[in-house]
């Protein structure tokens, strides 16, 4: 019986011994958990874990396999994933990726890596092409910056790698077409530029390629078209131009998504195994092609925000697969066949904002779509709930044709592709400036990198087409991200000396819930030093955390944060005065320069559209180009400073006043524990709130003076009347008289249609920030070109 006993403990510490990690793995987990601050994913771990039968999480997943006969065994496969919280915090300034890229080289048997929202920061480690059995590598969600290193070509069992969703720069990673499996390649929302090159053909075996928000331009090579296995090819919102290659010989693809760049002006062929086709908000300009009647799979087709001109072709409604149709926001004219068939399982129509007119067909009304046709000139009591013009706009509308679309094609195309060559290599020139910068500032103290920040937020040497172009916007935001100490904590003494102890000679600014001084740090950097009071019950960890979120944010027409200054109040234990050391903007606020008539220095009707456009862009980037979106910004107009150029940049985002007390309070998804549901509901409301708002600094830029301050909704009667109105008396009487005479009606009718949607009182119809800025977008160029004659009016329509 002993006998027995001693063989079956000694079967079990042999299966135990078989089971067990080697010692260096054990200790390399261990370090990785210090290295990455020790996440609530890895709570627990100790020497005395059993890594290789942890359970699978979406959050951890280690997986391990026996290595050789010795019956040890190694970590094939680890998974980490931060925690979900509202703000990802970067990993502190003594981080080194070096040393975590040393600790994960330990696990030679790696197939697949996967650190997501960890807040790593540093370069793409390039030691990691150790990993030899690699086949999956995923960093994404992290602030890793540099370029995708070249030695990782010698990974020649990569099949995916994701680096989507950081700060990388460089160019397109040509050098991995050597991978022979690599079938995923995503690197959607980094700075990566230059242009596609022709080498794409040579990655034989990919399958997703997701490039969507870089900085890439220039036109897409030819080659792309033989991507033959391609399924998936997304490059939206970058700056590509010119005219997509014909894709039908792609027979494999079934997703591609090219919206949000310059690209066209003819249709590119699509192959019939399409699924879903975006390729809204481009240049494209050719009437809808009969070719896409053979898209037999197609599910979704949008070609909004573009210049589609011609007739809607009845066909287009019963593609056999089709669920989803967006036209909106094109040139499409004429009318609609008395009949139309539907597919069986389309859903959803939204062909708004075009030139259309007649009635709309009884198939599209019988309620079994969602249907958008507002904004266009149809006829018919079932319509009457959804705006249109009338029939008068959309014959006039048609009169006014591009020149370009008149006659000299050729010749327009080569010139547009030389603008936009010349920008861009203008904006590369930038990016690399910006690059230089960033390596600077990862060597320099806060206060230095405060003021390298100032610099690069500066609106120098940027092209006209960018400052126009509502696609820069998110990539802007994020050029001259910054390195460590960006968020700098003041002493009250250091805030006291930089305003000779807040001398009453360098307060620039006082409202209701604080003042604004002019102070000069140590280095010599301008700030402005706001003063606020705010509820000292919040707590501090959080709104700490909150600040130096805010002061990572740089963009272009963002008033940027460097630092704050917390100090209790002596008379009130409840509060807190809070103060925040921002960028020095020197051109005052938007309302200022609208009221300088003695001095006649009044904004023109075109410098106050390219203010409120960079307004509108900083609040779009707020809303979108930062996880997770800003809302219930103080949106208005005394927030909008314009700097030496008039650019306009929005101050005091990321704060809010609480509406029963006379503090300030930070977002609330900072305080609530079910940010998750707040998350889901609240662009239903929060972001609606600042398009409500930003309505009423675009009616003030009209008028020239503050819509009603009791009751800004009595003023929406007003503009929709300035808007249908044909009268140029009232208009006169309604519109600021240092601009009346200078804007061309195209352009101020669209500002006050747009402020008009602003202000609606129903949430669900008022615009996105997108469309705002599209609407101002096209309101800056018509009004350009009423001075440049790049439009022709046919002299039958002329009043």
């Amino acid at each position: 019986m002993l006998v027995a006993a001693v063989i079956e403990l000694l079967v079990l510490w042999a299966v135990l011994g078989r089971a067990a990690l080697p010692g260096s793995q054990t200790q390399s987990l261990l370090r990785l958990q210090k290295l990455l601050g020790d996440p609530s994913a890895l709570g627990g771990w100790s020497a005395n874990t059993s890594f290789c039968s942890l359970p699978p999480s979406p959050m951890l997943n280690v997986s391990c396999a026996y290595a050789d006969q010795s019956g040890t065994q190694t970590v094939i496969l680890l998974q980490i994933v931060g925690d979900k919280l509202p703000i990802t915090v970067r990993l502190p300034d003594d981080f080194s990726i070096i040393t975590l890229a040393n600790t994960l080289v330990k696990f030679p048997d790696l197939r697949t890596l996967t650190l997501v929202s960890l807040g790593i920061w540093g370069l793409v480690p390039a030691s990691l092409d150790h990993l030899r059995s690699l086949e999956l590598l995923n960093l994404s969600s992290n602030f890793l910056s540099g370029s995708i290193p070249d030695r990782f070509a010698s990974l020649g069992s990569l099949q995916s790698l994701a680096l989507d969703n950081n700060i990388l720069r460089g160019t397109f990673p040509t050098a991995l077409n050597v991978l022979p499996n690599l079938d995923t390649l995503q690197l959607s929302h980094n700075q990566i530029a230059g242009t596609i090159p022709s080498q794409i053909s040579l990655f034989a075996s990919l399958k997703t390629l997701d490039m969507d928000h870089n900085l890439l331009f220039g036109a897409l090579p030819d080659s792309i078209s033989n991507m033959r296995v391609a399924e998936t090819i997304s490059i939206s919102d970058n700056f590509l131009a010119g005219v997509v290659p014909n894709l039908s010989r792609v027979a494999s693809l079934r997703t591609l998504n090219l919206a949000g760049n310059q690209l066209g002006p003819s249709f590119p062929g699509l192959g019939q195994g399409l699924v879903s086709a975006n390729l809204e908000r481009n240049r494209f300009s050719d009437s809808i092609p009969d070719s896409l009647r053979g898209l037999s799979q197609l599910k979704l087709l949008n070609l909004s925000l573009n210049s589609i001109p011609g007739a809607l072709p009845g066909w287009i409604f019963s593609l056999q697969s089709l669920e989803t149709l967006v036209l909106d926001h094109n040139r499409l004219s004429g009318t609609l066949p008395s009949a139309v068939t539907l597919a069986s399982g389309l859903r959803y129509v939204d062909i708004s904002t075009n030139l259309l007119m007649g009635e709309v067909p009884a198939e599209l009304r019988s309620g079994r779509i969602t249907l958008h046709v507002e904004e266009n000139c149809f006829s018919g009591q079932e319509i009457q709930l959804q705006q249109q013009q009338p029939q008068e706009y959309c014959l006039k509308a048609q009169r006014m044709i591009p020149r370009r679309w008149k006659g000299g094609v050729v010749a327009g195309i080569a010139g547009g592709v030389m603008a936009v060559g010349a920008a861009m290599a203008l904006l590369l020139v930038i990016l690399l400036r910006f690059s230089k910068r960033g390596k600077l500032k990862l060597k320099h103290a806060a206060a230095t990198c405060a003021n390298n920040s100032c610099a690069d937020t500066a609106s120098v040497g940027v092209p006209v087409e960018l400052l126009h172009s509502t696609r820069y916007l998110a990539q802007s935001g994020t050029v001259g991200a910054t390195g460590p100490n960006q968020c700098r904590v003041f002493s009250l003494l250091e805030l006291e000396e930089a305003t000779s102890r807040f001398s009453q000679g360098l307060l620039i600014g006082e409202g209701e819930y604080g003042k604004v001084f002019r102070g000069k740090l140590d280095d010599g950097t301008l700030v402005a030093i706001k003063c606020l009071v705010i509820d000292s019950r919040q707590e501090m960890k959080q709104l700490k955390a909150h600040l130096e979120f805010l002061s990572r944010i740089r963009h272009r027409h963002l008033v940027s944060l460097f630092g704050y200054c917390l100090e209790r109040e002596k008379d009130g234990p409840q509060h807190r005065r809070l103060y925040l050391v921002s960028e020095f903007i020197d051109n005052g606020t938007l309302r200022s320069h609208l009221f300088k008539r003695k001095l006649k220095e009044s904004l023109t009707w075109q410098n106050r559209l390219v203010a409120a456009l960079g307004a509108g862009r900083g609040i779009h980037y707020l809303h979108t180009g930062v996880v997770p979106g800003i809302f219930n910004n103080d949106v208005r107009i005394t927030n909008i400073l314009l700097d030496h150029n008039f650019v306009g940049k929005v101050s005091d985002f990321g704060l809010a006043r609480h509406p029963e007390s006379e503090s300030y309070h930070f977002h609330s998804f900072l305080l609530s524990h079910s940010f998750f549901s707040f998350f889901l509901s609240r662009k239903l409301a929060t972001d609606k709130r600042d398009v409500y708002n930003f309505g009423l600094t675009l009616l003030e830029i009209v008028l020239g003076r503050p819509p009603t301050v009791d009751n800004p909704m009595a003023m929406k009667p007003k503009v929709q009347e300035l808007v249908s109105s044909s009268s140029s008396v009232f208009r006169t009487e309604m519109v600021d008289s240092a601009i009346s005479g200078t804007c061309s009606e195209d352009s101020l009718s669209t500002v006050l249609e747009i402020a008009a949607k602003c202000l609606s009182s129903d949430l669900t119809a008022r615009p996105s920030m997108e469309d705002v800025l599209w609407n101002l977008q096209y309101a800056v160029q018509v009004q350009d070109q009423r001075f440049s004659g790049e439009y022709l009016e046919d002299s039958s329509g002329r009043e």
